[in-house]
């Protein structure tokens, strides 16, 4: 309904914050080699580190502590200050810093619909930073994600089928 592809699949979840909180420990388990399967994250060499903004759901800052992140290493990047949406060339200038800084890039969560402001990150180019970098992207869509039920709103999630996670809630 939502026209993503037939590679998608997915999980039912209580809420969208209970799909975040699953999409870092995911990203966490990628990003550190299943950390879990050896000496947990105190084992981990670097720091993992989240990008997001200011606008994402305040779920997003409690599934980088439940997944064991630390507040620390959750960064928020800088919006336009119009549309309130990530900026990919702050994106991509926090992941460089990290990088050099001997950090390692574990996770973004990009917004569908802020539940705040309502808004939309570029998906696209966010997903392409993601992609170049081998971070996991989680899109929450948990606002507007029911919008991508109108093919005439996709436009507004384009780029989508290169995230790793999705959540939206039907019923919003």
């Amino acid at each position: 309904l939502t026209g993503l592809s037939d590679a998608w699949s997915g999980t039912i979840h209580d809420t969208a914050s209970t799909a975040c909180v699953t999409a870092m420990i995911l990203a966490r388990e990628r990003a550190s080699e299943l950390s879990k399967n050896a000496g947990g994250l105190q084992a981990v060499s670097a720091p993992l580190v989240v990008y997001t903004t200011g606008q994402a759901h305040s779920s997003v800052a409690k599934a980088v502590q439940l997944a064991g992140f630390g507040n620390d290493n959750l960064r928020l990047v800088e919006e336009d200050p119009h549309s309130r949406a990530m900026l990919p060339s702050a994106l991509s200038a926090a992941i460089e810093t990290d990088l050099a800084a001997g950090r390692v890039p574990a996770g973004i969560v990009c917004s569908v619909g802020a539940t705040g402001t309502t808004a939309m990150d570029p998906v696209d180019e966010i997903a392409t930073i993601a992609n170049r970098h081998s971070v996991w992207l989680h899109v929450d869509a948990a606002m507007a994600g029911s919008a991508m039920l109108l093919p005439e709103c996709r436009h507004l999630w384009q780029g989508v089928e290169l995230a790793d996670s999705l959540a939206w809630n039907p019923h919003k």
